[in-house]
């Protein structure tokens, strides 16, 4: 009996302590049947548990971090003493206007609340953002360059009085709609929009 064994096993190249059921599945051609553990909650298969050696770099993976870099790193370097700052290019223009975050939350809130719009449906009033009006107060309020406002910035080369004098008003958002054509305010906006941390598309669906 002993000699068949070994013949068989040797045969169909079934290692030593094979199970019966697993071998005569390999004869067969068949996937060997999942052994069964016995675990605190019970039985299961084997084949079924993922064991994790390195509970840290399962995390790495699941967050999208590359092994062996801190995810803290950059919030203890990141520079708080100014916002970030950024290019938007304006092709018609040929040139590029520079751009700050919002950091300011009580301010941009602010911002909204001037842009509410009052209007009576059925004898009950309600609110709307102006959408238009607050785009052109952001793109005044935090483009430094050149400067919609008077004081914004480093102006060295005192654009803001420039373009003044240029385009007859020194009122902000009046400036930035004779300056710029519309799709180049929202586009400088969502700009800083984004570089704030903000979800354009949901702020997008706010105004509709």
């Amino acid at each position: 009996m002993n000699a068949k064994k070994d013949t068989l096993e040797k045969d169909v190249d079934i290692e030593e302590g094979t199970s019966i059921a697993a071998g005569v599945a390999k004869i067969q051609g068949k996937k060997p049947p999942a052994t069964k553990s016995l675990s605190g909650d019970g039985w299961f298969d084997r084949e079924q548990v993922e064991v994790t050696q390195d509970p840290t770099s399962q995390i790495e993976e699941e967050l999208n971090i590359s092994p062996g870099v801190d995810p803290l790193k950059a919030f203890l370097e990141v520079d708080t003493s100014k916002p970030p700052m950024a290019q938007v290019r304006l092709p018609r223009l040929d040139t590029e206007v520079t751009v700050v975050a919002i950091t300011d939350s009580r301010k941009h809130e602010r911002m909204i609340q001037k842009c509410q719009r009052e209007y009576k449906v059925r004898g009950q009033r309600r609110e709307e953002l102006d959408g238009d009006m607050l785009a052109k107060m952001i793109v005044a309020e935090y483009t430094v360059w050149p400067a919609f406002r008077a004081g914004h910035g480093a102006d060295e080369d005192n654009s803001f009085k420039q373009l003044s004098e240029k385009y007859g008003t020194r009122v902000p958002d009046v400036l930035v709609e004779r300056v710029l054509f519309p799709g180049e305010i929202q586009k400088i906006a969502d700009a800083i929009m984004e570089l704030g941390g903000f979800d354009t598309e949901r702020e997008l669906a706010k105004k509709l």
